[in-house]
């Protein structure tokens, strides 16, 4: 589905953007079949790409390290070596680790995980640093002039920087801000900034989430994308008072959007799709049915008007408000009963901003009503 195009520039190189990719909690493939097998049914949306960005969603090749406990729900997730041959059948160069299950097996399991990236020849971000290093970001070169530069980040998770203790890359626009000049200093043409942010049990984004993404749009990324809820969402471009042209921003999903991104001669964004993937029984994707092209789509894009009219700020705050002092007493039960009044307090150690605004959202509705 075309989004944008600028009908001036013919596209000489097209990279894409995807999801999560979790190859794990019972995703594997059965015999005779093999990782790279599995991705067969995906030759046709990725051939046209010179590179994919992806999510991997747990950590790798982490041999007989034992997982980290953790006070609450949610499961420690890890995959074989072989995965990673899937990563390579959808031309993926770079993975985000920014997400809240890269330290399920603490900092050895990260270690290992980018140690098994790299035999790959996959460069991985976003993970491992400190906030008195400078952000960790890359340029690839596609075609003749092309530089494509890349920052990897994630949203208010416990395991992000800090000044003493090295986690993920978090997502602020003072890194963001930090990250886009390292990437200008070299060179690139084209600045991608991929988010870990949004929260599960809703299409809708987290409007502090669309509040960054817009930032860092108008700080000079070309192009803004994020994933975590599972759920399809939407997007938007924005305009960028320094560039005549708009920055573009997505909510990549599980089921499932893949974002084509094409550019010129000279390294400019010119062309913006949105590829419909499907995702069937545990969650091998694959090109969808034209029913299936089309539900995705009306979804992806009764979000994305949302998202322009404002509207989509009351449907998340009722999404995530519906049963929330539920939820988080099933968590407190749950963590206590793990790890005694330790994973209590790690429980609410854990509750962020975004929580309690859910909570006082839903409180007000609630008053209205």
């Amino acid at each position: 589905m075309l989004l944008w195009k600028d009908p001036s520039s013919s596209v000489v190189a097209r990279f894409g953007i995807a999801g999560d990719f979790l190859p794990a909690s019972g995703l594997s493939p059965a015999s005779p079949q093999n990782w790279a097998g599995m991705a067969e049914p995906l030759s046709a949306l990725f051939d046209e790409l010179d590179f994919t960005l992806v999510n991997l969603e747990c950590p790798v090749n982490v041999g007989s390290l034992p997982p980290r406990t953790k006070a609450s729900l949610g499961d420690s997730f890890s995959a074989p070596q072989e995965s990673v041959d899937y990563l390579h059948a959808v031309k993926c160069k770079v993975v985000s680790l920014a997400n809240n299950h890269s330290y399920d097996y603490g900092p050895p399991g990260v270690s290992a995980t980018r140690a098994a990236l790299n035999t790959a020849g996959i460069i991985s971000l976003g993970v491992d640093r400190s906030l008195t290093d400078p952000p960790e970001v890359c340029v690839l070169n596609v075609g003749e002039t092309a530089r494509i530069g890349i920052w990897c980040s994630a949203l208010e998770i416990r395991e992000c920087a800090t000044k003493s203790q090295r986690g993920l890359e978090p997502a602020t626009i003072e890194r963001g801000k930090a990250a886009f000049t390292l990437l200008k200093s070299q060179g690139a043409t084209c600045n991608v900034a991929f988010l870990h942010a949004g929260a599960e049990g809703t299409n809708r984004p987290d409007p502090s989430a669309v509040e960054l993404m817009n930032s860092l749009a108008q700080t000079g990324f070309n192009v803004v994308a994020a994933c975590h809820s599972h759920r399809t969402s939407g997007f938007a471009h924005v305009v960028q008072p320094s560039s005549p042209y708009p920055a573009f921003c997505f909510e990549l999903e599980r089921d499932g959007l893949l974002a084509s991104v094409g550019l010129n001669s000279e390294g400019r964004v010119v062309l913006v799709e949105a590829k419909p993937l499907y995702l069937a029984g545990r969650g091998w994707a694959s090109a969808p049915t034209r029913e299936q092209e089309e539900s995705i789509l009306a979804r992806f894009f009764t979000v994305s008007r949302e998202i322009l009219d404002g509207s989509y700020q009351r449907e998340f705050y009722k999404d995530v408000g519906e049963n929330f002092f539920e939820t988080h007493w099933r968590d407190l039960r749950l963590a206590f009963s793990r790890a005694g009044i330790r994973g209590v307090l790690s429980k609410a150690a854990r509750l962020r901003k975004g929580h309690f605004r859910a909570l006082l959202h839903s409180t007000v509705r609630s008053g209205r009503s």
